[in-house]
């Protein structure tokens, strides 16, 4: 059996780093939505789809930190990066409008 501190003391390796910034991206991007600057109507289910991006980034990043999971043990990792980095673009592409980043998704700029 590994002992909790041997967990402890190894560093993170640079694709739980990665994570790490990326979830901590996102969520500050969320956090600082500025609605007044973006001149929308407030929308409950898109302050609800922003909190549920919020926590569930933000309990990542500190599961990770924390070391409660561990993504690299698994193929997990692999698939987390690029949504992860998919998912940040996106968010900072529409400054952090969750509304608009729905819209972009069912109506692409394309279009």
């Amino acid at each position: 059996m590994i002992e909790a501190t041997a967990v402890y003391s190894q560093p993170l390796n640079p694709f739980e780093i990665l994570i790490v910034l990326l979830c901590s991206l996102i969520v500050l991007r969320l956090v600082a939505f500025d609605r007044e600057r973006a001149k929308t109507r407030f929308k409950p289910q898109y302050s609800f789809l922003a909190w549920l991006l919020i926590v569930v980034h933000g309990a990542v990043a500190i599961r990770v930190i924390s070391r409660d999971i561990c993504l690299t043990a698994t193929p997990w990792y692999a698939f987390l990066i690029p949504l992860f980095f998919l998912s940040c673009y996106v968010i900072y592409r529409e400054h952090g409008n969750v509304a608009a980043m729905v819209r972009s998704f069912i109506h692409p700029r394309g279009e």
